[in-house]
């Protein structure tokens, strides 16, 4: 399914590059002007491109570490939003946002997209099996893991509203 939408969001910004200016707009709500499609998708082609691989990475190495999909998409759209060349102030790097001293303890490269995505997803596993409020898991893996007493914070709280 999410496929198909990453598929379907792609096809529709290809189409609108090339559409004649008339067919280019979306009728909402009765009583409500017309939205021009290109006003909707601000993401040139190339970009949703790159998603729709950094989406189908998330996808395999979430389910090779076991951590829920849902979980592990939020995770990844609240830290880069699938940009595999973020990088942080405090110097996380790549989609999951991973501190290279980090990605070298869980065993993984944290420059390269899939060892970052590996070690990101070994260390949210790892957070998720510190808590049995899954709210203050998810916090663990902003704050760390090795917390005395994992709390919910709202970092949490926004990821578990995006995986719903």
């Amino acid at each position: 399914m999410r496929a198909l939408l990453a598929t379907m969001i792609f096809c529709l910004a290809l189409c609108t590059q090339n559409a004649p200016a008339e067919a280019s707009w979306i009728i909402g709500e009765p009583g409500t002007p017309p939205t021009p499609v290109k006003a909707l998708i601000k993401t040139p082609v190339r970009v949703l491109r790159d998603i729709t691989a950094i989406y189908e990475r998330v996808t395999q190495a979430a389910l090779a570490a076991g951590v829920p999909l849902p979980i592990a998409h939020a995770v990844v759209r609240m830290e880069s939003g699938y940009n595999p060349h973020a990088r942080s102030s405090a110097g996380a790097i790549g989609v999951m946002q991973v501190l290279p001293r980090t990605a070298r303890a869980m065993g993984e490269n944290a420059y390269d997209v899939d060892g970052n995505l590996r070690a990101g997803m070994k260390y949210l596993r790892l957070a998720l099996a510190s808590s049995s409020d899954l709210c203050a898991a998810i916090s663990a893996y902003e704050h760390g893991i090795y917390v005395r007493r994992p709390f919910c914070t709202a970092y949490g709280r926004k990821v578990l509203a995006m995986a719903r």
